[in-house]
This record gives structure tokens, sequence and C-alpha cells, in this order.
């Protein structure tokens, strides 16, 4: 209950229409944080599939904009640019998000890379790589999509995951706070967002070991 409560907080100060997470338990987590009273905004949107660790922590979505469809990749296998010879799977998963907006589809590619504990690097850019696939293959049906890749990579800034983003003919938005640090702002590829430390002058999340990111996409 104190780490729903924290998180709700957070949430509640963010004011996000669209909410990813990552190291979700279940459904009954998922609507027991939406339920908080500590967040302002309603999400009665909400999707969790099952992903592959074992431990249950899975990737989620909140939502006040209804969710046209989602997509679990869970059982995809794949192989990596320096790995042919070795198929994997998602660590955990990569949930594939659509919305229909005024502006146009938005498509988030919600992601947890594999961790560096027991690293295994090759496995974290074979993720990416695949991902990149997905992500291009979506702009390949629809031109005018925006997709969002967004998560935890467990990489940082520069790293080979990470530049898959940019590495290919369109750009994707991507947003960690390992890429840029805590309390800055920033304005790429049409959007605007603000990273906020959680775990450092803030006792709210104070197991947090990553920083926050709140996107806005006009």
């Amino acid at each position: 209950q104190a780490k729903l409560a924290a998180i709700a907080s957070i949430l509640g100060m963010t004011g996000a229409d669209i909410v990813a997470l990552q190291e979700v338990e279940n459904d009954v987590t998922l609507a027991a944080l939406a339920a908080r009273s500590e967040i302002k905004k309603t999400y009665p949107y909400k999707v969790l599939i099952p992903g592959n660790d074992p431990r249950g922590i899975d990737v989620a979505l909140l939502s006040t904009v209804p969710v046209k469809s989602a997509i679990s990749h869970k059982d995809d296998y794949f192989a990596g640019s320096t790995s042919a010879a070795k198929k994997y799977k998602y660590s955990r998963d990569c949930l594939e998000v659509h919305f229909d907006l005024e502006s146009g589809e938005l498509v988030l590619l919600v992601v947890h890379f594999k961790a560096k504990v027991d690293d295994d690097p090759t496995k974290r850019l074979a993720e990416a790589e695949h991902t990149r696939g997905i992500a291009d293959a979506l702009v390949a049906k629809n031109p005018a999509a925006r997709v969002v890749i967004l998560g935890d990579y467990n990489d940082f800034l520069k790293s080979a995951p990470t530049f898959e983003w940019g590495n290919g003919p369109r750009d994707y938005y991507f947003f960690d706070d390992f890429l840029r640090g805590p309390g800055e702002s920033a304005t790429e590829g049409g959007a605007t967002y603000d990273y906020f430390e959680t775990n450092a002058g803030n006792t709210l999340l104070i197991e947090d070991d990553h920083g926050g990111a709140v996107v806005m996409l006009a």
C-alpha cells in the first residue's frame, strides 16, 4: 500500500492522460493503483497482459483515452544482429497499444528489456532491434502514425540498444531517465518532455532506481 500511495502521488503530480508502467504484479495491483485518491484523473482503460518474467512483473498501461487495441509480443522469437544463431524472447514483453486520436493514430510500444543483473547485452540488443522492427512495420502500414517506444531499456545513452531508435529511415521518440538528466526539459521530434527525479530529494519513491519522464505530444 505504501508503494501504491507513493506511485499514485507521482502520477497525481504529472496529470498524464496515458501512463506506461513496468514491474506491475497483476491486474488487481493495476486496478488498485488506478483507484488511489492521490491520482487526480480517472483511468477507465487498463491494459496488462502477463509476460515472460516468472516473478510476475509485467508492463502495463493506464489511459483516460479509449484503447483501440492491445497486442502482446511476449511469444515472438527473434535473433539479433550479433546473435544470429540464437533465438530470444522478450524478458517481459513488448506491449503494443493503439489509440485513435483526433490528431491521428498513436501507437505505444511499452518495453522492459533484459536487466544488467546476470547481464546479457546481446539479448538486450536483440530486444531493441526487434522492437525497432515492430515500429518500422507499423510505420510502413501507416506512414502518418506516431509510434513511441518507451519504458525501461536497462541501458544508457548511446548504448547499442538505444542507438537502434535512431538507426534507420525514421527516428522514434524515446523516453527513459538514463537518456537525459533528471530535472531537464527538451523538445525533440515534435514532442516536449520533462524528466523528474523520484529518488533524490523525494521521499515518496526512495526505492525507485529510475527517474520518470512526462511527455507532451502535440
